[in-house]
């Protein structure tokens, strides 16, 4: 349970705080918003390459559970929802981008 990100090629070399967000499931798997209807799942790369951060998530920082037994369970489901909203989406760089698709990941579990 984590997030990650990941460098975008020649942009992010030009803005390093520029990257790629995704999200990693309890069984390790990168869930990531790539491009026009297509969510990237994969566990060792996002859509543009290898993970080179990753921010842990603590169970406890979830005060949603939305009926599932745990916290493991809740981030899970909820990274499951927002990768099926966004794969039914358009990409778009400015807004609707893979840090939305984590952010509403993020929204519905009311991670703190």
């Amino acid at each position: 349970m984590c997030i990650v990100w990941a460098p975008i090629p020649v942009l992010s070399w030009m803005i390093p705080f520029v990257g790629h967000l995704g999200m990693v499931t309890s069984d390790g798997v990168i869930h990531d918003f790539g491009g026009h209807y297509f969510i990237n799942k994969h566990r060792t790369r996002t859509a543009f390459g290898r993970v080179t951060k990753y921010a842990p998530v603590d169970p406890k920082s979830i005060r949603n559970l939305w009926g599932c037994d745990d916290a493991v369970a809740a981030w899970d489901d909820a990274v499951l929802k927002a990768s099926n909203v966004y794969e039914r989406m358009e990409h778009n760089l400015i807004m609707n981008n893979c840090h939305a698709h984590v952010a509403t990941a993020l929204e519905r579990v009311n991670f703190n």
